[in-house]
């Protein structure tokens, strides 16, 4: 997803967080956090328990 298409979407969470928690683009297969909600952001309602968002 391109900037221009995340900023149409109008989500409190930024670009880079939107990738960071993005798990198609994540190599942790197994990751217990994988296409959960809790994944994403605080902003974003999440628990915000993806290990890439704090990398």
């Amino acid at each position: 997803m391109t900037n221009e298409e995340f900023l149409k979407l109008h989500l409190a969470m930024t670009y880079e967080e939107h990738n960071k928690s993005d798990c198609t683009q994540c190599s942790r297969e197994n990751c217990i956090h994988r296409n959960a909600y809790r994944r994403l952001p605080e902003s974003e309602g999440g628990l915000a328990l993806c290990p890439r968002l704090n990398e």
